[in-house]
């Protein structure tokens, strides 16, 4: 298990409030960054489990495209108390360096971010997830599973598999941390790749199974409220993905949708009793998809239906899959920035109220706030 410290000079202590800091100038860098695209092909796991987009042509209009429009932010999530957003800031072009950024929110009033970890810049990742105490962010970065602490931004390794485990998500007590293994390396069994967990207090790692075996899902995968039940999504056809929930203890897994698209990010409410994910017709493909739209379902399967509004933005890179915050009503994404060229962070309530753009636009000279 390796140990990383966080770049000297940094503070030693910060408290997890971020303390308000004056604007800072930074000179742009020039330098180019190569994004990584977390995005395989058709894996052919386990007993005949499709993963991953599926390259099968629609015919023509069927699969409207959206613009696409950069985003050098990506991953936003909340803190526990819902009053700040943390993302990563993936290029030294725009006036800030790679790293680890907050948003400090007051009443929704929002200020400059502030940097929290830096990051070296050819390992930009946007896979975050911000711990429920609020002291560390677990992270995809260098082709691993890390965590970097919120105070010190010292880093820590914590899995040894690169580049394949990905999506790493909390567990409600802070103790675990679920992330998705999403292919096979050659003689391995089934239950290498799949839903693992990190147990922090000693380090050790197992497999999530549900009835012995491995559990496949495509991306990200979500612990309920309560640390009960797992959402995740999984390839039941050739460019088909639909929502499966099962208990913590590899018990009760079984299918919650049947709607023949691609169902991805799974996101529980605030009390455990709905399920928000995105929904994109069969081959389309979700990326840069017109179509791609939020959708909500019981816990028990029942009721599944469109949101009046998507919760995203398809015209942008990663606009998906957006934060829900701890009062269960207002959500963080990615989306264009006030003069529609980039993509920023940008909150609002998920009935489409309350809109605001949180970080400032990366083009030179632009003021913030």
């Amino acid at each position: 298990m390796n140990t990383n410290s966080g770049t000297s000079g940094r503070p030693t202590s910060r408290s997890i409030e971020l303390r308000r800091r004056p604007p800072r100038c930074h000179a742009a860098r020039g330098v180019l960054i190569a994004l990584l695209v977390i995005i395989g092909g058709s894996f052919g796991w386990g007993k005949g489990e499709v993963i991953g987009p599926v390259p099968t042509t629609p015919s023509t209009g069927q699969c409207p495209r959206a613009p696409m429009h950069v985003s050098l932010n990506a991953g936003p999530v909340w803190n526990r108390t819902g009053r700040a957003v943390a993302y990563v800031h993936g290029s030294p072009v725009g006036p800030d360096p790679v790293g680890i950024y907050a948003s400090q929110l007051y009443a929704f009033v929002h200020r400059r971010p502030e940097m929290l970890v830096p990051l070296e810049v050819q390992y930009y990742s946007y896979e975050l997830a911000w711990s429920p105490d609020g002291g560390r962010f677990a992270l995809y970065y260098k082709g691993e599973i890390w965590t970097a602490e919120v105070a010190s931004g010292a880093l820590r390794q914590w899995t040894h598999l690169a580049p394949l485990p990905h999506y790493p998500a909390w567990s409600p007590d802070g103790r675990y941390i679920m992330y998705n293994v999403i292919a096979l390396t050659n003689g391995s069994p089934d239950t290498v790749a799949g839903l693992h967990l990190i147990d922090t207090r000693d380090g050790s790692t197992r497999a999530v199974l549900h009835d012995g075996l491995a559990t496949f899902a495509v991306e990200r995968a979500q612990f309920s409220p309560d640390g009960r039940q797992i959402a995740l999504s999984r390839g039941v056809a050739s460019g088909i993905y639909e929502l499966f929930v099962m208990n913590t203890d590899g018990t009760g897994y079984h299918r919650l949708t049947d709607l023949g698209g691609q169902v991805l990010n799974p996101q529980w409410t605030r009390d455990g009793r709905r399920l928000f994910f995105d929904l994109t017709p069969r081959y389309c493909g979700p990326t840069n998809s017109a179509n791609r739209t939020t959708w909500i379902v019981n816990a028990d399967g029942t009721n599944p239906h469109a949101w009046p509004i998507t919760l995203g933005d398809t015209n942008v890179q990663f606009g998906f899959p957006f934060s829900l915050a701890p009062d269960g009503i207002h959500i963080a994404y990615i989306g264009l920035d006030r003069l529609g060229l980039n993509g920023v962070v940008r909150t609002m309530t998920i009935y489409g109220t309350e809109r605001r753009q949180i970080t400032p636009n990366w083009r030179v000279g632009e003021q913030w706030p």
